[in-house]
Order: structure tokens, then C-alpha cells, then sequence
């Protein structure tokens, strides 16, 4: 669900040595460079508790806990490793598991209750992009499930998530400027999200989603049920845009790739060129793969001297990723983060005014501190830009805000 919980609040309260051990440990743990001059390493043999907590939290915020489980325990400094903290770390990877195993049924279930009334859905990420692109399928985590349907089904689509126990807080709400809804489990709790398009109205051409229905087959996935499931290339696609939309703020999103680049898949590099530029969506991919190089240089992608290996991406705006992957952004970072990278990455003039006059769209958050009465609501348009500016120029945060009301 938005890339799920961020716990990186939690690192860096207890001085810099052990966030930064921690930050060191994370990325060589699945397989990263820190930075350009180190390679990945194995872990220090001995861990204090703080870069054990500090450790456990990252792992959790990034999607990695079972890959990092899975590297320690086939390492062989095993042995050496305290057993209390790769205990818990064992735990929480086994829960995990179990979690993935329970989703993986419950997908089944929805998916099946979706072949029975004939709508044809596109699972997005999650449990089938790791049984069809992964080695090790179990060591891609996922916090909820995702389901494109096409927009002329979605209000079936609703009604059958209500009758698979499913609720939504979104209904009766104007779904115009929306692009999907979160349903809760009301038995389990669990999150799905139904999209009918990728992306809201701010983004490019590529919003729809379109593409992904347009060379798609129709297969078995697990032998049980049918999926409508996309091609490499528009798959790779979407990945790419859906961790643009998030400044690729979470590990897990980036080893995707060199999961679903093996040369094995033979894509299609000069077809997936055409299909980015046709949505606009050129930059975003450029960068996604500039990044995964950077962080991960052993990745298969495009050959040297495509148009795709084009470096989009300066030396300071690779140093934010890997801080975007390591802390949780205050809020004036967030608002640079959404010029450096949403507004400076979109393809056309048209789709870069197109994401500026969407942010200064007056949001819930701002008429809950303007607190103006309905009729003058429309005003709040002229109050955003100044909120925006004071908390960019203070660094005030939405708690601050809530607390200062």
C-alpha cells in the first residue's frame, strides 16, 4: 500500500555510529553499494544491539527482511553471530513467509471469484511478479495485494469485493480525481488495493495503464486460476513508473530488477525504448535503470550505448536515493524531492506544468488548517501556495501543524 510501513523514523535517534553501521550492513546484505567506492561486503561478525535494532528496522522499511535472513543464514559467519538478534530476525522472516503464503491464497480467492463473473484483472506486483520473475520467490515481500481492472468493470469489481468481506472508507466518495481505492479484509485486516488506472490525473499518458493491457496473454498462474498477465517489457515498464511516482524509495522496489532483467527473459531493449517514449515515460525508465546500476552494477540491463543507459541522474540526486532509502524525508524534503525527481523526470513541458498545477490543488490537509467555512473552501486554493513555502522555508512538519492547532 504506498510501499507500506516506513519505520526509518526509528534510525538515527540514538547518535550517528549505529544508523550508519546499520545503513552500511543493509545494502551489503542485499548485495548493494553503500556508495561508489565500496563493494558489497558480508556482515561484521558482532553487531551492538542498537545496529541490530537499527538493522531490523531498515530491513522492515525496505521489504528486505527475508533476504537478509536468507544471506546471514547461508554465510559463513553464521556461526559467529549472536543468537538472541538472528533469532528475532529468523522470526520475523518466518512470519513473513507465512504472511506471503496466506496472501498468495488469498489472491487466489479473489482471483477466482473474478474468473467466475468474467472480469478479466491484471495482479500488479506482489505474489505473481515474484513466482513468475523471481529465483527465490519467497524472498519478495508484499504488504498487500494490487488488481488493475479495466475502468468499465470497476463498479462491479466493487461490489464483488464487498461480497469477498471486503470494505472500503473511500465509498460514496468522488472517485474523479482517484486512480485506485484501499479495501480492508474485515475478517483479517489484510490490505487490497483496486486500481483502474496506474497513476493519478497529474501524471503522464501513461496513467491509464493501458499498455499493459495491450500485449498481454491470458495464462494459469500456479495452475489454478487464470491471470491476465503482461509483457516482460510493459511489466518492467510499470515497475519502473510505479517506483518513479515513490522517488524509488524502497529497496525492495529496486531488486526487482535484477530479478526481472535476467538475460533469460529476453527483453526486448529497443521495444521497451519504443513503448516508454510512446507513453511518455522515457525518463523515469532511464533513471530507474541508472539507479539500479548504481546501487547494484552487476545488474543485467540494456546493453552499453542504448538509448536506455542514457545517465539522467547527477552524482547529488543518487546521493538523495540512497538517503530517501535510508531515513524517512521531513516534509520541505519531500516538497524538493517532488521537483527534483517527479517534476525534473517527466517527459514533456506539458506533463511537467501538468504536475505543478496539481500540487497546488488545495488538499484535505489544507482546509483542515484553514478550517474555512464550505462556501469559501475554494479559496484554499490561494491559500496553499503559502503554506507550501512556510513549511519548505521552516521545515515544519504535518505533526508540528497538527500540533500547533
Amino acid at each position: 500500500m504506498g510501499g507500506g510501513a516506513r519505520l526509518k523514523t526509528a534510525v538515527g535517534q540514538r547518535g550517528q555510529t549505529s544508523p550508519d553501521v546499520a545503513a552500511r550492513q543493509l545494502f551489503s546484505l542485499v548485495g548493494a553499494r553503500f556508495d561508489s567506492t565500496q563493494q558489497p561486503q558480508i556482515a561484521h561478525r558482532h553487531f551492538t544491539q542498537d545496529v541490530w535494532a537499527d538493522l531490523l528496522a531498515l530491513a522492515a522499511a525496505n521489504g528486505v527482511t527475508c533476504r537478509i535472513h536468507s544471506t546471514l543464514a547461508s554465510s559463513e559467519q553464521k556461526d559467529a553471530l549472536e543468537v538472541e538478534p538472528m533469532n528475532k530476525l529468523a522470526l520475523r522472516a518466518r512470519q513473513s513467509h507465512c504472511r506471503n503464503l496466506g496472501m498468495r491464497a488469498e489472491l487466489r480467492r479473489v482471483m477466482s471469484a473474478f474468473n467466475e463473473i468474467g472480469i478479466q484483472v491484471i495482479p500488479l506486483k506482489g505474489p505473481v511478479l515474484a513466482d513468475l520473475h523471481y529465483n527465490e520467490p519467497g524472498l519478495r515481500e508484499f504488504g498487500d495485494l494490487d488488481f488493475l481492472v479495466r475502468p468499465s468493470d470497476l463498479e462491479r469489481s466493487w461490489e464483488l469485493m464487498e461480497a469477498l468481506g471486503y470494505q472500503s472508507p473511500y465509498k460514496n466518495v468522488n472517485l474523479h480525481e482517484r486512480y485506485h481505492v484501499v479495501f480492508v479484509n474485515q475478517k483479517s485486516g489484510e490490505l487490497l488495493e483496486l486500481h483502474w488506472r496506474i497513476a493519478g490525473p497529474q501524471f503522464g499518458k501513461y496513467r491509464t495503464g493501458e499498455f499493459l493491457w495491450e500485449v498481454s496473454k491470458e495464462k494459469d498462474y500456479l495452475g489454478k486460476v487464470k491471470i491476465v498477465s503482461p509483457s516482460v517489457e510493459s511489466t518492467i515498464l510499470y515497475l519502473a513508473i510505479h517506483a518513479y511516482k515513490h522517488n524509488w524509495g524502497r529497496l525492495q522496489w529496486l531488486l526487482d530488477f535484477p530479478e526481472i532483467c535476467r538475460p533469460e527473459n529476453q527483453i526486448e531493449w529497443d521495444r521497451l525504448e519504443a513503448l516508454a517514449r510512446e507513453q511518455g515515460a522515457l525518463q523515469p525508465l532511464q533513471a530507474t535503470f541508472q539507479i539500479c546500476r548504481h546501487f547494484f552494477p552487476q545488474t543485467s540491463g540494456p546493453p552499453e550505448g542504448h538509448e536506455l543507459t542514457k545517465q539522467v541522474l547527477g552524482r547529488r540526486r543518487l546521493e538523495r536515493i540512497r538517503r530517501i532509502l535510508l531515513t524517512t524525508a521531513t516534509d520541505a524534503e519531500s516538497l524538493a524531492d517532488f521537483y527534483r525527481f517527479r517534476v525534473a523526470l517527466a517527459d514533456s513541458a506539458r506533463d511537467k506544468l501538468r504536475l505543478i498545477v496539481h500540487s497546488l490543488r488545495p488538499t484535505d490537509r489544507d482546509h483542515d488548517v484553514l478550517r474555512l467555512p464550505r462556501w469559501m473552501a475554494p479559496l484554499g486554493v490561494l491559500f496553499r501556495p503559502f503554506r507550501l513555502a512556510w513549511r519548505m522555508v521552516g521545515g515544519y512538519s504535518r505533526q508540528i501543524e497538527k500540533k500547533s492547532r
